[in-house]
C-alpha cells in the first residue's frame, strides 16, 4: 500500500497534469470570447485569458518542483497560485455580475471606434447588420457591402437593424460562459493549493514546516 506521501504525490502530479489541460481550455475559450464580436472587448475577458495562462506556467512549475522536491518552487507554486486563485475568483465574478448593458454598450462603442474600417465590415457582413447604433452607422457602406436587409433597387439600407444588440448579445453570453468556467476552474485551483500545502507538511519530505506552521 502507497505511503501517504506517495499518495500526496501521485493526486499532485495528476491535479497539475489537469491544470495544464484546463488551462489550455480556459485560454481557448477566452479568444473565442475575444472574437464574439470581432471587435474590442473588454479587458474582464481578457484578464481571464492572462490569468489562464499563469495557471498554465504554475501547472508546470508544481509539477517541476515536485518532482524535483525543490522546497523553494514549491512554496513559490503554493504562494503564486493562491494568489491567481483570488484574482480568477474575482474576474470571473465580475464576468458573470458585474459586467452590466451598460458597461458592454459602453466596451462596444469604444471597440468600433478603434476597429478598422475592415473589422467594421466584417463585422456588418457576419451579422447582417448596417452600423452599431443611430450614431456610428454609414449607410454608403452597408450599401458597398450588399447586405441582405439592403432595398437593391433603391440602395436604401435605413430598414437594417443595428449591430448593437446583436453584438451585445454576443458578448453577454461569451462573458457569462467565460465566467462561469472560470469559477469552476478556481474551485479546482483550491484543490492544488490543498495539495501543495499538504504535501509539504509531510514528515517524510523534512522541508516546509518552518515556513508554514
Amino acid at each position: 500500500m502507497a505511503e501517504p506521501s506517495e499518495r500526496i504525490y501521485k493526486a499532485f502530479i495528476a491535479v497539475n497534469c489537469a491544470y495544464v489541460v484546463l488551462a489550455i481550455i480556459l485560454i481557448c475559450i477566452s479568444a473565442l470570447a475575444l472574437q464574439a464580436t470581432l471587435l474590442l472587448t473588454t479587458p474582464i475577458v481578457g484578464g481571464l485569458a492572462a490569468t489562464a495562462t499563469f495557471l498554465l506556467f504554475l501547472a508546470i512549475l508544481g509539477i517541476v518542483g515536485v518532482v524535483m522536491g525543490n522546497q523553494a518552487l514549491i512554496f513559490l507554486y503554493l504562494v503564486f497560485m493562491s494568489v491567481t486563485c483570488f484574482i480568477q475568483f474575482c474576474i470571473s465574478i465580475a464576468c458573470l455580475s458585474a459586467f452590466s448593458k451598460a458597461r458592454r454598450a459602453e466596451v462596444l462603442r469604444g471597440g468600433w471606434e478603434e476597429a478598422s474600417n475592415v473589422t467594421r465590415q466584417q463585422v456588418q457582413s457576419n451579422f447582417k447588420c448596417c452600423g452599431l447604433d443611430a450614431k456610428h452607422v454609414v449607410y454608403s457602406s452597408c450599401e458597398e457591402l450588399l447586405l441582405p436587409c439592403c432595398n437593391i433597387s433603391t440602395h436604401n439600407c435605413t430598414g437594417c437593424s443595428f449591430c448593437m444588440s446583436t453584438l451585445d448579445n454576443r458578448l453577454e453570453h461569451a462573458a457569462q460562459f467565460s465566467g462561469g468556467v472560470g469559477l469552476l476552474f478556481g474551485f479546482l485551483q483550491l484543490g492544488g493549493i490543498f495539495l501543495a500545502w499538504w504535501y509539504r507538511r509531510q514528515p517524510a519530505l523534512g522541508f516546509g514546516h518552518d515556513i508554514l506552521n
